[in-house]
């Protein structure tokens, strides 16, 4: 549990330097150099887990990278163009996504709870993303398609992950995201190697901390604790980047974007509560 608190603490700071770190380097250079530092680190720890990865689990590590990938892309376009701690209430709505489209895909009903968590956090994007004229901010509309491609990812980690070693798992996806970024970054001339100290800081904490941490943290301990309280510990991720963003960015929020950011964490909240019949 102390692990998982650190990771989704780390998790909350990333908004805010993605948001610094892009403002100075390519978006898929940043996703290139992030991934591949985080993936490099994570082989010089397991390097013996590493060279025994097999084909079964290559092939699965592809596929949830590839779903990670798309994420982590919108996620990173997005946040050019609203605030850090915005994309971090957003992002954090792929926890009501997750039982929605868990109903779905067993065409199920999700239930009154999920219904009404659903409509709250409906409630509270509106508050947090609509303008005075009712318009939605285009970064707001890409984060939230992030949102919605890691509600997908929650979902294949939970099969997949049983299935194969979360270290080899995890080192085939960060390697392909990061392979990837470089690939578009370098296809599209836009490539470039960061000169300010400010940005390899970004792209360091980022790739250590919130990737190579936290994404080996997720895959490997939180089976030791109940879904419901890993999924609780990270609903506090908007609350940490909304704290940073505060104090790093000086990002100052106004009465509708707490209000608005309440009711999706309140809803958040809401999904993963149980209640029990007295």
């Amino acid at each position: 549990i102390i692990l998982l608190v650190i990771g989704t603490m780390f998790w909350g700071t990333s908004f805010v330097f993605i948001k610094e770190a892009v403002s100075s380097i390519s978006i898929y250079s940043f996703i290139g150099l992030r991934f591949l530092i985080a993936g490099l680190k994570l082989a010089m720890i397991f390097p013996k887990r590493i060279l025994r990865i097999g084909k079964s689990t290559l092939k699965s590590g592809l596929v949830l990278g590839t779903i990670l990938f798309l994420s982590v892309w919108t996620q990173t376009y997005g946040i050019q163009f609203t605030t850090a701690s915005k994309a971090a209430f957003i992002t954090g709505l792929s926890v009501v996504f997750v039982p929605l489209f868990l109903a779905l895909i067993k065409w199920k009903f999700p239930g009154l709870k999920i219904i009404i968590a659903s409509i709250v956090a409906t409630c509270g994007l509106g508050l947090l993303t609509l303008s005075e004229s009712v318009s939605l901010n285009v970064g707001d509309i890409w984060v939230l398609l992030c949102a919605v491609f890691f509600a997908i990812y929650i979902i294949q980690v939970s099969v997949q992950a049983k299935k194969y070693d979360a270290i080899q798992l995890t080192f085939v996806q960060l390697i392909l995201i990061g392979v990837l970024g470089l690939i578009i970054s370098i296809a599209q001339s836009d490539f470039s190697i960061p000169e300010s100290g400010i940005v390899w800081f970004d792209i360091l904490f980022t790739a250590l901390f919130c990737t190579t941490f936290m994404f080996t943290i997720q895959n490997v301990y939180q089976k030791y604790v109940s879904e419901v309280t890993a999924s609780l510990i990270y609903a506090f991720e908007p609350l940490f980047a909304a704290i940073t963003a505060y104090f790093y960015l000086a990002e100052i929020l106004g009465m509708k974007v707490w209000i608005g950011g309440l009711l999706i964490f309140l809803a958040m909240l809401l999904v993963e509560i149980r209640f029990k019949k007295s």
